[in-house]
């Protein structure tokens, strides 16, 4: 069995189409959304700053982040993207295919 996964305490979204995320181990990253809506039609309400801004919300126990209840993230799918070596460590059979080849969300270090 694995062992959860930190769950998502503060999300704030930014001008630049960007989410800096607060993790409850106290880490945070920050997620580039810019190209989602381009590779995801059916996101496109994202393209609207002022939608990707006020939109925003937390999924109940941090298990997710999502833009008018209409379009979500999973926490476990955002953590994994930002910890590649965790991902391939919990489910080696799939380790070749992570990240989706096709995955247009990008992350750094916030």
């Amino acid at each position: 069995m694995l062992a959860p996964l930190p769950h998502i305490v503060s999300a704030a979204a930014r001008a630049d189409f960007k989410v800096h995320i607060g993790w409850s181990d106290g880490s945070a990253h920050i997620f580039d959304f810019s190209a989602v809506p381009e590779v995801r039609p059916a996101c496109s309400q994202m393209k609207d700053i002022a939608f990707f801004e006020e939109a925003l919300r937390i999924g109940m126990r941090g298990r997710s982040i999502s833009w008018g209840g209409e379009i979500e993230y999973c926490a476990d799918s955002l953590w994994y993207r930002a910890h590649p070596e965790a991902y391939r460590r919990d489910f080696p059979a799939y380790a070749d295919q992570w990240p989706p080849s096709d995955d247009p969300i990008f992350f750094e270090q916030a």
